[in-house]
């Protein structure tokens, strides 16, 4: 739902010491409105600096604890974060530095009579190239299928893509 590195659900900055930046969880990317709290995983990457993340509802006062610190290394930090009446969550960078922060949401939750409800939003490995594929060498494309083993709302997927045993270092598209 985030990635301030590409323009995904913010502006294609890095968010800066001192700044918030809103984003909208509920009413976007297949999850629905009214919900109460996300639960996202925030990594942040390409800092330039110490500092640190705060993440809480729109409208709310902001928490004197953070969630996350950085400082020369990309690190990532599951939460919990309740829902703004108006579906969004505020992210507020403390510190000296600033990062390009990235957020992936693994699951919501709903109010009802009976209490909280928790909805998980569930992971498929699509592919595993260590296992019986070939790895993707320099330059290399491959295309990797939905197939019928994943249950997209929209035809559209959002992919984790994770990079192992790499021969050099590169990067992927």
């Amino acid at each position: 739902v985030l990635d301030t590195r590409n323009g995904t659900g913010a502006p294609e900055a890095k968010l800066t010491a001192g700044n918030t930046l809103k984003v909208q969880i509920g009413g976007a990317n297949g999850i629905p409105t009214g919900i109460s709290a996300v639960a996202i995983n925030f990594t942040a990457v390409n800092d330039s600096g110490a500092g640190y993340l705060t993440d809480y509802a729109d409208g709310t006062t902001q928490p004197t604890v953070s969630n996350i610190q950085y400082n020369t290394q990309s690190v990532a930090e599951m939460a919990i974060v309740p829902v703004g009446t108006d579906g969004k969550i505020d992210l507020h960078a403390g510190g000296t530095g600033g990062a390009d922060v990235v957020g992936d949401v693994s699951g919501y939750f709903t109010a009802g009579t009976a209490g909280e409800a928790y909805h998980a939003i569930g992971a498929t490995r699509m592919i595993d190239t260590r296992q019986g594929s070939q790895p993707v060498p320099a330059g290399g494309t491959l295309t990797v299928a939905q197939g019928n083993t994943v249950a997209a709302v929209n035809p559209t997927l959002v992919l984790n893509v994770t990079v192992v045993e790499g021969s050099t270092s590169g990067y992927l598209t």
